[in-house]
């Protein structure tokens, strides 16, 4: 994929999504464990899915910031890093 069919944003939430075929069209799924729920309705194109995805994933950043108790605004990398020491 290029960049710029998706912006690619809060891609360390990618692992809780997945974009399926849904009958010529494109459907975005939330994964939890074992558990998977299809959101919203299916998408036209898969630049519709993508978009939907990266919402979802800049969603899903921003409540675990909140359940953190962690500012809003933080880099991604931060995510993915332990903390030292």
């Amino acid at each position: 994929m290029s960049d710029e069919r998706t912006t690619r944003r809060n891609p360390e939430m990618e692992r809780y999504t997945v974009i399926k075929p849904a009958g010529g069209e494109f459907q975005v799924w939330l994964k939890v464990g074992v558990q998977s729920f299809p959101v919203g309705v299916s998408m036209e194109t898969m630049h519709e899915a993508e978009f939907i995805r990266d919402m979802l994933c800049i969603a899903l950043a921003s409540l675990l910031m909140d359940c953190m108790g962690l500012p809003d605004r933080i880099s991604s990398d931060k995510l993915s890093r332990p903390a030292p020491g």
